[in-house]
């Protein structure tokens, strides 16, 4: 049989998880120490890392999104011409060359109805 919790109750019982190092309780994901206390990601991780508790001199309260390189990658498709023998002819196309022939594509479709 469960057991009926109160709506206030139960948010409290969810969101008063804390930092065991650090006291935060604002963090992307938790974690554990060895002795199974919960532990933000930062400490988390530091402990991870260096075997020992994180300084609360580097504690924050504000979580930061990295700004990763959006580094532009050449990828090939296949572009494939389908003839009537049966014999498929294949060509490799760079990401450029695909996305100008998409763009040329749907603007020569949306003309069409002008």
């Amino acid at each position: 049989m469960k057991t009926f919790i109160p709506l206030k109750k139960r948010y409290l019982l969810i969101n008063s998880t804390r930092c065991f190092n650090c006291r935060t309780g604002n963090t992307p994901l938790w974690r554990r120490n060895p002795q199974g206390q919960p532990l933000c990601n930062a400490c988390g991780l530091f402990y991870k890392l260096h075997g020992t508790v994180r300084p609360l001199s580097l504690k924050t309260d504000i979580i930061k999104k990295r700004n990763r390189n959006q580094t532009k990658r050449k990828t090939t498709r296949r572009k494939c011409q389908y003839q009537q023998d049966d014999e498929t002819t294949c060509s490799e196309l760079d990401e450029e060359e695909y996305e100008m022939k998409t763009i040329t594509k749907d603007y020569t479709l949306s003309n069409d109805f002008l």
